[in-house]
């Protein structure tokens, strides 16, 4: 996995070209902007049913406000708190990805779901705004 092309060499002595692949690439992508609001939590429903799901990113378009003594996000699906990670800098440009996230599986969604931003250490004021991305496979029988 990857990005360009590369030159191989094959048994019988011929050059292949083989263009390599990235996962992001290959998945469908569903994003939402989330403007903050006094609260714990933030949900957007992003997830469609039969979706499975690869990664969960955010990044912080608007540093997100600490009045209300917030000091953390949790990225979470509504079961686990945690499941796409935590995001620990609250300022414009900080971004979550793969490292950050609580499990390192793809699970299937059944149903619709949310991605839920959980608040730490207090809750979110009005300031503040977090784009978040699903990465995922719709996979259904093939097409004709």
């Amino acid at each position: 996995m990857g990005t360009g092309t590369r030159q191989v060499r094959l048994q019988d002595g011929t050059l292949a070209t083989l263009h390599q692949l990235a996962v992001p690439s290959l998945c469908v992508r569903y994003t939402a902007r989330v403007t903050m609001a006094a609260a714990a939590t933030r949900s957007v429903s992003l997830i469609p049913a039969g979706l499975r799901v690869v990664a969960v990113t955010t990044e912080v378009l608007v540093g997100l406000g600490t009045t209300n003594g917030l000091t953390s996000v949790l990225i979470g699906d509504g079961t686990l708190t945690n499941r796409w990670g935590m995001q620990t800098t609250l300022t414009v440009g900080a971004r979550t990805g793969q490292v950050d996230f609580g499990l390192q599986e793809w699970p299937t969604y059944v149903a619709a779901t949310s991605v839920v931003l959980s608040a730490l250490g207090g809750t979110f004021d009005t300031t503040g705004e977090v784009e978040v991305t699903v990465w995922g496979f719709p996979l259904t029988h093939r097409g004709v």
